[in-house]
């Protein structure tokens, strides 16, 4: 028998947590149908799904009616596994093109927020430095979101960032800003990093932290 890989889960259910009094989570298939809702109540800030009558993984997402009426709905179903939790914020997805290596093709990464990704090697005797394609996109189906900034937090002095301007890098520094991403709209960038010269594999790891806010309206 050949294992390939293991999934243990913490529990049966799915958990969407940040929510106020009120608030109505839709959970929603792949083809837009809602499925079942739970409403928030007032001692709580989280809201259960029991996903045993579900397939596994789950491919759909989440539909939030706040008590003022506003509604938000991501476009894009997303795999959701028993014992995850989700935490609701309304924020651009945030991706990186990566190629496969065997085909050459190209496939994007969302990138979660406050987590650790590795981007790929940059070999001694190679290229001095290395850019990476990036793109934040509004998944709303309505709304859009103002004055989105990305802003290098540290690793300064070996990372930069800059505009897509027409498929090719514009002018590198250590923040932009996109003034507006419709729903549904993206917004490309790039990251350019600099190769350390030790020869210590970890000592020659860059590391940088890029954070991004915005508005909602």
């Amino acid at each position: 028998m050949h294992v390939q890989y293991i999934r243990i889960n913490k529990g049966t259910s799915i958990t969407v947590d940040n929510l106020t009094k009120g608030t109505v989570v839709d959970l929603i298939d792949q083809n837009g149908v809602v499925l079942e809702s739970r409403v928030c109540r007032s001692e709580e800030t989280v809201v259960h799904f029991n996903m045993d009558r579900y397939p596994y993984p789950f491919e759909g997402n989440f539909g939030i009616r706040l008590p003022d009426g506003n509604r938000f709905q991501a476009m894009d179903s997303i795999k959701l596994y028993k014992g995850d939790l989700m935490y609701f914020e309304v924020t651009p997805d945030l991706y990186y093109k990566e190629s496969n290596p065997e085909t050459g093709e190209d496939f994007d990464v969302l990138l979660y927020p406050n987590t650790d990704r590795f981007l790929g090697y940059l070999t001694a005797g190679g290229s001095a430095t290395q850019e990476v394609r990036m793109f934040a996109k509004n998944p709303m189906i309505s709304g859009d979101f103002k004055n989105v900034t990305f802003a290098l937090t540290s690793g300064t002095d070996k990372v930069q960032i800059a505009p897509d301007v027409e498929g090719v890098p514009g002018s590198f520094s250590y923040s932009i800003t996109a003034f507006t991403i419709l729903p549904g709209a993206s917004y490309r960038f790039w990251l350019r990093m600099e190769r350390e010269e030790s020869q210590d594999r970890y000592a020659s790891q860059v590391k940088f932290s890029l954070q991004m806010y915005s508005t909602y309206i």
